[in-house]
């Protein structure tokens, strides 16, 4: 029985008077259920951008069934101003607590949650970008309701992009 759960995280923020940020799990995944294969075979029934299929089939995928809470934030969240480097988003991301998604979640979360996306919804995964393309650069994946696809990160990043990071494992 797949149980929802509603959680919400305080993540406290380093940045003198501003208040504190209140962030609710929006989804909970299971690492570890299908292969690499086996994901990417579905997604392809689903839409999956020739890019983001080369980057899935290279993504580590847990040994075992592991739950990781998902939480979406903008770079504006995180107290960035305008525009930003990936590697600045990070950074300000585990200031407030928040660690990078292992690649699995982009295939995983375009497989149970893209149906349910609200229209014109863009989640950007934060994740170790993957060397992917022709001319390889890094990319990670972009996850929307008609299909994963993947982006550049080595250009400046607007703080309007919502991004999905990860909190910690759920024990």
């Amino acid at each position: 029985m797949n149980v929802r759960r509603t959680m919400v995280v305080i993540l406290f923020t380093a940045l003198g008077s501003q208040p504190l940020v209140a962030q609710s799990v929006f989804k909970t995944l299971s690492l570890g259920v299908f292969s690499a294969e086996g994901l990417v075979s579905f997604l392809d029934s689903r839409g999956i951008s020739p890019g983001a299929r080369s980057m899935a089939l290279r993504v580590t995928i847990a040994r075992q069934r592991t739950p990781i809470d998902l939480v979406k934030v903008s770079g504006g969240d995180l107290g960035l101003e305008d525009e930003a480097t990936y590697s600045e988003l990070i950074a300000a991301a585990r200031k407030r607590g928040l660690e990078m998604c292992p690649g699995e979640v982009g295939p995983l979360l375009q497989y149970e949650h893209s149906l349910d996306m609200p229209s014109g919804e863009v989640l950007w995964i934060a994740m170790e970008p993957v060397m992917s393309g022709i001319t390889p650069v890094p990319r990670v994946f972009v996850v929307t309701r008609s299909g994963l696809t993947e982006s550049f990160v080595n250009v400046p990043i607007h703080k309007n992009l919502v991004w999905v990071f990860t909190r910690h494992l759920v024990r």
